[in-house]
């Protein structure tokens, strides 16, 4: 009878540590002691030291600070919060150069999410964190393979951050000429009516309404009209601005979070928010604002 108690007392216990195991919370992770932690515990300890000594010759060669960390699943919460919690906690990155890259998967749910330390992100813009998601990391994580998924993650981010393009990407400059395109009809379409409204506000003979009037005075009537059409374009072009910033920065608060109503700035925060300054694993949390893709 003692025997059956003896065992069923440690059987209890490794219920218990295997129940805590799978029940890691995303949004208060241990401190980091390595670039590649593995909370769910799919990496053997082979894969482990294989990708840590990776990450670590990493940033002994460029002081980049690439980090990885591996959970069964997110609780409810949003990538991008836990992401941030750990950028904070952890203070991922070299405190002058804010240079923290941070990789998150929850094995479970096969959900993934790249943060990038704003010191980053000239190098490495969102969307090409997307397509490294995407291109990349996702069909390995779909087929279970979470070693070639983050020995993936640390080969594409050392060619992007060495200025080097992966064979199939694409830069932001293509949307960003596209978009400038679109707008071609619009601003000549304005161009047209202030032509049209010129013609129609020169003076014109009496006898030939058609016939424009061709006189010394002409000039003193033009100029003050295209300074009058100069300064309310200009106005109309900055009302624009400054709504499509309004409106960006009251959508960002609701839908993502980010900004001066997201609170991220001033509280718990991004800039004045404790937890940057000398923060466990690195020296800095990865700078005043983070960018990246994911789900």
């Amino acid at each position: 009878m003692k025997k059956l108690f003896s065992l069923v007392v440690v059987l209890s216990l490794f219920a218990g540590f295997a129940f805590a195991q799978t029940q890691v919370d995303p949004m208060n992770f241990p401190k980091l002691t390595q670039w590649v932690t593995d909370f769910s515990d799919t990496l053997t300890t082979t894969q482990l030291a294989d990708l840590n000594a990776t990450a670590k010759d990493y940033e002994n060669q460029t002081t980049n600070q690439l980090v990885t960390v591996l959970f069964p699943n997110r609780n409810g919460n949003e990538l991008i919060d836990i992401g941030m919690k750990v950028f904070k906690d952890n203070g991922i990155g070299q405190k002058a150069a804010n240079n923290g890259l941070l990789l998150l998967i929850s094995t479970q749910e096969k959900k993934i999410r790249i943060v990038v330390g704003y010191g980053l992100e000239w190098a490495y813009p969102d969307l090409m964190a997307s397509q490294v998601i995407e291109n990349d990391i996702r069909p390995l994580v779909n087929s279970g393979d979470f070693y070639g998924a983050v020995k993936v993650f640390y080969e594409r981010s050392a060619q992007i951050l060495s200025g080097e393009m992966p064979v199939g990407y694409t830069t932001s400059s293509t949307a960003t000429t596209s978009d400038n395109e679109n707008y071609l009809p619009i601003a000549g379409f304005i161009w047209f009516l202030l032509g049209m409204f010129l013609r129609r506000s020169l003076p014109r003979d009496p006898k030939k309404p058609m016939k424009i009037v061709r006189h010394k005075k002409q000039l003193k009537i033009v100029l003050p009209i295209l300074l009058w059409w100069f300064i309310l374009l200009s106005l109309f072009v900055w009302i624009v601005v400054a709504w499509t910033l309004l409106l960006y920065l009251i959508i960002g608060a609701i839908v993502w979070g980010i900004g001066v109503f997201g609170g991220r700035w001033f509280g718990g925060g991004w800039w004045f928010g404790g937890g940057f300054w000398w923060g466990g694993f690195g020296w800095w949390g990865g700078g005043s604002w983070w960018g990246g893709a994911g789900d």
